[in-house]
């Protein structure tokens, strides 16, 4: 039995990748695995971001210290089939109103003049407006640094500090509610206030 905040570790990760692997070419379309009662909720946790990653489903089942997750190839009755991925390097299809469609003809058959096309009323932008204001370029948070961290058990980002940060990008994190710690892929962890 794993202690309450116990840290999920690299051989435990490495365990779940292996088996969710296996489970995702397993030629058994309703193959499925079910992880043991005894996984603290930050190995749980981890394990719902990896089967995400494998495009596998997830379903936890019980409270408390019978609280368990099962990792299914295909979706279980009752729950929604995961989108399709686009194909790598796959051409979104895109549509244009009939108002832009219009404006694009138009601008396609401008006066040429000196092999430029003549726009009227264009005026140089500064740099400022080109840049929403909103825009704002982050550094990745460091040892130290108070963040949001995401808890898919509740589907709820949660405050916590980092404590280490590994060459991977993942890192390790103290969660505020009760100093248990976890370690975590780099998109589990967030700036506080950013969007979702």
């Amino acid at each position: 039995l794993r202690q309450p905040g116990a840290m999920t570790t690299e051989s435990f990760r490495k365990d779940v990748a292996k088996k969710l692997s296996d489970l995702q070419s397993s030629s058994d379309e309703d193959a499925k695995i079910d992880f043991p009662s005894d996984l603290t909720s930050s190995d749980r946790k981890y394990i719902h971001k990896i089967a995400e990653s494998f495009r596998l489903h997830t379903l936890s089942s019980g409270t408390g210290d019978a609280r368990f997750i099962s990792v299914y190839k295909n979706p279980p009755a009752g729950q929604e089939p995961k989108r399709p991925r686009e194909a790598a390097g796959a051409t979104p299809q895109l549509s244009l109103s009939a108002a832009a469609s219009q404006n694009l003809q138009i601008a396609s058959h401008a006066q040429m003049s000196g092999g430029r096309t003549l726009l009227a009323k264009v005026r140089p932008m500064g740099r400022s407006r080109m840049m929403p204001k909103t825009a704002k370029v982050t550094a990745a948070p460091n040892e130290g640094d108070v963040v949001e961290a995401f808890w898919p058990d509740d589907d709820m980002w949660l405050e916590a500090t980092v404590t280490q940060v590994f060459d991977d990008g993942s890192y390790r994190i103290a969660w505020a509610m009760d100093d248990s710690e976890s370690d975590v892929p780099a998109d589990y962890v967030r700036w506080p206030g950013e969007p979702d």
